[in-house]
């Protein structure tokens, strides 16, 4: 059977416009894809943009709130025992110690898992530590106020300074941990790890002698 394939004016013209139409329809398909990819990508960098924006909110309370911490119970405490024999030096006074000195931490303790686990892991630690060493202060300052409102209680200055002994022995830890913590802190919050701003960075420890000193008391711990 003889098929005869020519085509009129109008076939052509027929064929023609279903060519462009394909072809329109694939560039808009791609159009709406390169639309779609950027958009996506948009969308990626402004979580990303977000992301560290809250990264740096929470870096920078959690790090002023430590270097308060530092300023208020730990450097002054540390500075005056640290050439004072405990068994025999006078009994120093203890300020005031706030009910919730750390409500940064405990309002965002969720937040904070917006930082990377290791600092995660190191914040938490701290807090920890932190705790451990107020509730120390705490009861030297029960008992040292005891000893001097009774006129010199023997039991309360025995007990006044056995928490100052422990007092003066974890204070050069925790002062490696804050001044460790605040300079990781520091990068993420981009603040100048220095004092005054940064009130441990005065002490002029080296990340390098931390580790190692750290290191060193875990060892003994084991």
């Amino acid at each position: 059977m003889h098929v005869d394939w020519k085509m009129t004016g109008d076939g052509i013209l027929a064929f023609v416009g279903g060519a462009f139409a394909v072809i329109a329809v694939l560039l808009s398909n791609r159009r709406s894809r390169v639309n779609m990819e950027r958009q996506l990508e948009v969308e990626k960098k402004t979580r990303s943009d977000e992301l560290d924006r809250q990264k740096r909110a929470v870096a920078k309370a959690v790090l002023f709130e430590i270097n308060n911490f530092y300023c208020y119970y730990v450097r002054d405490v540390q500075a005056f025992l640290r050439e004072k024999n405990v068994e025999s030096c006078k009994l120093l006074g203890i300020k005031s110690i706030s009910p919730d000195p750390f409500p940064i931490y405990r309002g965002n303790a969720i937040t904070v898992g917006v930082l990377e686990d290791d600092m995660v892991g190191n914040i938490v630690g701290f807090y920890s530590t932190a705790e451990a060493y107020l509730t120390t202060l705490r009861d030297y300052r029960t008992e040292s106020e005891r000893y001097y409102h009774e006129g010199g209680d023997e039991v309360a200055e025995e007990k006044a300074r056995t928490f100052l002994g422990q007092m003066k022995s974890t204070g050069p830890e925790i002062t490696k941990l804050i001044h460790m913590l605040c300079e990781e802190l520091c990068k993420v919050a981009s603040v100048p790890f220095q004092a005054p701003t940064i009130a441990v960075a005065a002490e002029g420890l080296t990340t390098k002698q931390i580790a190692a000193s750290l290191e060193g008391g875990n060892a003994q711990t084991h």
